[in-house]
């Protein structure tokens, strides 16, 4: 199966052990499709229903998402992305609607203080301004300055004003001068990619046995130096873009052996009622692209105690 459908064979043994193969075929086959650009509706700016008005003409077939309130997905658009004119006003930012799930997860309120905790380009700052409905207090963090610039332009385009960046590693110390707490922080940790393949094919040749060890190690230490960041009965929301065992179910046990006064919400509030069917019995919201039509994802709401 490797060689037919073009995986690394380690990968391959892995995801049979687990799936079975019938799924793991599955698997591979909704990987190897190019998937269709999904989009996040700009909700600070216009509505779902008027975006899909304004797209027409863009894409032959447009299509609102399954579970995702805000999402549109489309194919073979006529142009590219920036120069579609809703794009330029914008309208609406890219992003699977596994990521869009993230944040509903998070389910960040107006007026709330937030950190997004690796929040690179900003796909998911974005998100939680809207949700925020550009009211309150936004921290986007991240070690690249170059991503934290970008991150600015992409606010702006947005309609966005409520977001000020922290340049800042979390592998290293926290700034001592930061004693600042929030209402909710979101981590997408950085990770192995595993999810995304049917977006970034190369990087199953990249991966091994061994990177998903030292991306367990980091994504362990990222929780244990935002950890104290939450306030008492804060959020607490943990995200990967990969389905492996080691950065998903492993790092959150790990953590809450450490860390008693967090538990994992069972029960989130700011999922959509379909949605819902995609949190598992423990607490953990899965997404696969064989099964979902959207990357493979996995995260998890924890809550602070008092």
């Amino acid at each position: 199966m490797a060689i037919k459908k073009s995986f690394p064979e380690w990968l391959i043994k892995r995801w049979l052990d687990r799936f079975g193969l019938k799924s793991t075929g599955l698997l591979c086959d909704a990987i190897n499709i190019i998937p269709p650009i999904t989009v996040r509706c700009n909700t600070l700016k216009t509505r779902r229903e008027k975006l899909v008005k304004a797209l027409e003409g863009v894409s032959e077939k447009i299509e609102i998402t399954n579970y995702a309130p805000d999402g549109v997905f489309f194919s073979n658009p006529k142009g590219s992305i920036p120069n579609i004119e809703a794009f330029e006003d914008g309208l609406f930012a890219v992003q699977d609607e596994a990521a869009q799930l993230v944040t509903l997860l998070l389910d960040p309120r107006p007026g709330e203080t937030i950190l997004d905790a690796c929040s690179g380009l900003g796909g998911k700052t974005g998100h939680i301004a809207q949700m925020m409905k550009n009211s309150g207090r936004l921290v986007a963090m991240d070690k690249d300055e170059n991503k934290l610039l970008k991150l600015e332009t992409e606010m702006h385009r947005l309609g966005v004003s409520i977001v000020t960046t922290w340049i800042h590693d979390l592998s290293n110390p926290l700034n001592g001068k930061f004693f600042e707490k929030f209402d909710r922080i979101l981590l997408d940790a950085p990770c192995s990619g595993l999810g995304v393949l049917r977006r970034n094919p190369d990087t199953k040749w990249r991966a091994t046995k061994q990177s998903l060890a030292n991306c367990q190690k980091r994504q362990a230490l990222f929780l244990d130096k935002v950890a104290h960041l939450v306030k008492p009965c804060g959020i607490l929301v943990y995200a990967v873009c990969s389905m492996e065992p080691e950065e998903n179910e492993s790092v959150i046990k790990g953590f809450l052996n450490k860390h008693a006064k967090f538990a994992i919400e069972k029960g989130p509030t700011g999922l959509p009622f379909d949605a819902c069917s995609l949190i598992t019995s423990n607490g953990y919201l899965k997404t696969f692209p064989h099964l979902n039509n959207m990357d493979g994802f996995f995260s998890v709401c924890m809550k602070r105690g008092k």
